[in-house]
């Protein structure tokens, strides 16, 4: 019996040698190091497209508060590596956002009350027109 357990253990070792070589272990650090590197431009990214995105949605907001505002005024903001810039006139309402080398730009018109409730009158004269379906 004695025998029998030296061979099995010899035959662990021997199972354990050939299992796990050290051409195993040089190749899994490759492949962990690899993998770490994708995983780390992949986060980069995420976080960039992130704060371009945020920046976009911030140059929105700010355009919206400016436009809706009777006293026309102009706006800048800088964060970080990024500037944003809104101006305003009589009739539209601009807005930029530049920064890390790439640039948004949007054009919006101004609320005119005074045409939505013009429009608004003549859709409610037609509706209270002889023959119009309700």
């Amino acid at each position: 019996m004695i025998l029998y357990r030296k061979e099995k253990t010899e035959t662990k070792k021997v199972f354990w040698k050939r299992r796990f070589s050290a051409s195993y272990t040089v190749e899994a650090t490759y492949v962990l190091a690899i993998t770490l590197l994708a995983l780390s431009v992949l986060i980069r990214s995420g976080y960039t497209k992130y704060k371009e995105e945020t920046g976009i949605m911030r140059l929105h907001h700010m355009v919206e508060q400016v436009r809706g505002q009777e006293q026309k005024e102009d706006r800048s903001l800088s964060i970080g590596g990024w500037r944003a810039e809104v101006t305003s006139d009589a009739d539209q309402t601009e807005g930029s956002l530049a920064g890390q080398g790439w640039r948004k730009h949007i054009e919006v018109k101004n609320h005119e009350p005074e045409n939505m409730m013009r429009l608004t009158t003549i859709f409610q004269a037609d509706l209270h027109a002889p023959g119009a379906s309700q």
